[in-house]
């Protein structure tokens, strides 16, 4: 935060394009009360208004790497942040070239590139993605898992976790808190101050592809035998793929012009609300707190969208027939709904 906020008045009369608010949330560790609190007092404008949520939590955890969270299309943005930024105790490497070396993964469509996890819920942009639908992210730097399994470290929540332990132990000289605040810093300018938002919604595909193949492989037959078939879920992640992309290359177009502020208006909206098209309040009547069809809580083995693989997970012991079957087909309907109203969100009003 003070890291945030000295940027802020180093900027000395710079106006952002949008606005922005910097928040300390209390009573976390009590069940995120503060954001949650937060997020339901100012519901509808934050729903109506709000582009994107950074999230920094514990800032450091350790000093090797970076570690982000987040959902898919913020991932370039923080890609595009990391690689602007020299890597603490390793200048020859930005942020991003040190972080791609402790977490990677292959893409089919960038090669291999830093790995983006998933947000859960367990910090303070939880409310923010689950109950608002906001594109969202989680900042820290973090440890060598080649080295270490360890989750936090030693001191955290202890009477010995103090200014002085942290500089001598845990990041000497501050560097990586530095790192992140500067990652979250650059961050939030493309955010406030681009002229279309950096947000990649084509990102998204790679996910739903994901889910769709696990389903496929590890659910397809079971289904089947309850005649229950994934038809509908694969024409509707095609159709989100195809309106991701057209919006891309619409916008990629508009950029090499002078773009009218009425259009780049509608193009930031479409970008801003896609999230929100995966809520859907009934869709976990057991766990009323969530409500993103994507991201909300698994507990199926097979990873995929979260509502067929834990309703599969119920029925999968049941007769045919069963209320439990019943519910795999409605989580499968939600899923179909939610696609196909992201594809829509995504594509231009004129061809509704």
């Amino acid at each position: 935060m003070s890291g945030l906020s000295q940027q802020r008045r180093g900027a000395g009369t710079w106006r952002p394009r949008r606005s922005i608010v910097f928040a300390s949330w209390g009573a976390e560790e009590f069940g995120l009360i503060g954001s949650t609190e937060f997020t339901e007092e100012f519901f509808s404008k934050l729903q109506e208004r709000t582009v994107a949520y950074i999230n920094v939590d514990i800032s450091v955890f350790a000093n090797a790497t970076l570690r982000a969270q987040g959902t898919p299309p913020v991932q370039s943005v923080i890609f595009s942040a990391a690689k602007q930024i020299p890597a603490p105790g390793r200048s020859s490497l930005s942020i991003y070239d040190n972080w791609i070396q402790y977490f990677n993964r292959s893409s089919p469509v960038y090669g291999l590139v830093p790995s983006l996890g998933t947000l859960g819920a367990g910090s303070d942009y939880a409310p923010f993605i689950h109950f608002l639908g906001i594109s969202s992210m989680d900042l820290a730097y973090t440890y060598d898992r080649s080295k270490t399994s360890a989750r936090i470290y030693p001191t955290y929540h202890t009477a010995f976790d103090t200014f002085d332990y942290v500089d001598k132990f845990v990041d000497p000289g501050f560097s990586s808190h530095q790192a992140v605040a500067r990652t979250a810093g650059s961050v939030l300018l493309r955010l406030s101050d681009s002229l279309f938002l950096p947000l990649n919604v084509s990102d998204y595909s790679e996910t739903l592809h994901s889910f769709l193949q696990a389903a496929q492989q590890n659910l397809g037959t079971l289904l089947e035998q309850q005649s229950i078939s994934l038809g509908p879920l694969v024409t509707a992640v095609e159709k989100f793929d195809e309106a991701a992309t057209a919006l891309g290359q619409h916008i990629s177009a508009l950029q090499k012009g002078t773009p009218d502020p009425l259009q780049v208006r509608m193009l930031n909206d479409q970008l801003m609300l896609l999230e929100r098209t995966f809520l859907n309040s009934r869709a976990f009547p057991d766990e009323r707190y969530y409500s993103h069809v994507l991201w909300a809580p698994r507990t199926g083995s097979v990873a995929t969208f979260p509502g067929l693989s834990n309703a599969c997970s119920r029925a999968m012991n049941t007769t045919s027939g069963s209320a439990a079957w019943a519910e795999v087909q409605r989580q499968l309907s939600i899923l179909v709904a939610a696609l196909e109203g992201a594809a829509a969100t995504l594509r231009p009003v004129a061809e509704l």
